[in-house]
C-alpha cells in the first residue's frame, strides 16, 4: 500500500524499511475485523509467533493520562535496554522538546487513520546505541477508552553514541527517518511545522 516518506534535511545514512516491517504490516491487513481497525480481541498472538518478541502493545494518550505507555511489551525491547520496560512511559526516554510530537503523532494514528514507521536513535547507560526501526498500526480502543496501538521493532546498528544521565537505563532522540502508512483512509498532511517538530534540527 502507498506511504508518505519523509526524510529530515540532510537525512544520515539510514537503513530502508526492513522485511521484518513489512511482514508485520501484512499480519496486521490480514487481522479480522468489522471495521477498518481492529480490535485487540481481533488479534491472534498464535499468527505472530516468530515474531512475538519483537512486538508491543502501546496505549496512547488521553485527556487525563498524556502519554504513550508500554502496556505490553515483547521480549526483544527488555533484553536490548537490559531493563523491564512494561508499563513505562515513553515520554520519560524522550526529550522534553520533543513530546508534544510525539503525542500528536500518537494521536494522528488512531484518529486519521494511519500506520507510521520510523527509524529513532536509542542511547544506553552502558554505552552503546542502536537505531530502533518502529512500525505501528492502530487498534480500536479498550472498553475504558483508552487508545490502542500494535508495533513492531527491530534494531540496526548506530555507531553515533550520546553520553545520558547516570541511573537513565536509556534516552532516546527524535525520529531520523519517517513515514506515514496509507491503511484506507489516506495519509496526514506533511507540513514544514510538522517536519520542524518530528526531526527538529537533524541535519542542520
Amino acid at each position: 500500500m502507498p506511504s508518505a516518506h519523509i526524510a529530515p534535511p540532510g537525512r544520515m545514512n539510514t537503513p530502508a524499511r526492513s522485511s521484518g516491517s513489512y511482514a508485520f504490516e501484512s499480519l496486521w491487513r490480514s487481522i479480522p475485523r468489522s471495521g477498518a481497525v481492529p480490535a485487540r480481541s481481533d488479534f491472534n498472538p498464535a499468527l505472530a509467533a516468530e515474531t512475538l518478541r519483537n512486538i508491543l502493545l502501546v496505549e496512547g494518550p488521553t485527556a487525563s493520562r498524556p502519554g504513550v505507555y508500554l502496556r505490553l511489551v515483547g521480549d526483544a525491547l527488555n533484553a536490548n535496554v537490559q531493563h523491564n520496560m512494561t508499563g513505562q512511559n515513553w515520554l520519560d526516554f524522550l526529550p522534553a522538546q520533543y513530546h508534544a510530537a510525539a503525542l500528536a503523532t500518537a494521536r494522528l494514528i488512531w484518529e486519521h487513520p494511519c500506520g507510521i514507521w520510523q527509524l529513532t536513535p536509542l542511547h544506553y547507560e552502558r554505552g552503546y546505541s542502536q537505531l530502533l526501526e518502529v512500525t505501528i498500526f492502530p487498534l480500536r480502543p479498550a472498553p475504558d477508552g483508552t487508545p490502542l496501538m500494535l508495533a513492531h521493532i527491530e534494531f540496526h546498528a548506530w555507531s553515533r553514541w550520546q553520553r545520558i544521565a547516570r541511573g537513565s537505563v536509556l534516552s532516546v532522540e527524535t525520529a531520523v527517518d519517517f513515514a506515514f502508512i496509507n491503511i484506507g483512509a489516506g495519509v496526514p498532511e506533511w507540513t514544514e511545522e510538522r517536519s520542524e517538530a518530528i526531526f527538529g534540527g537533524a541535519g542542520q
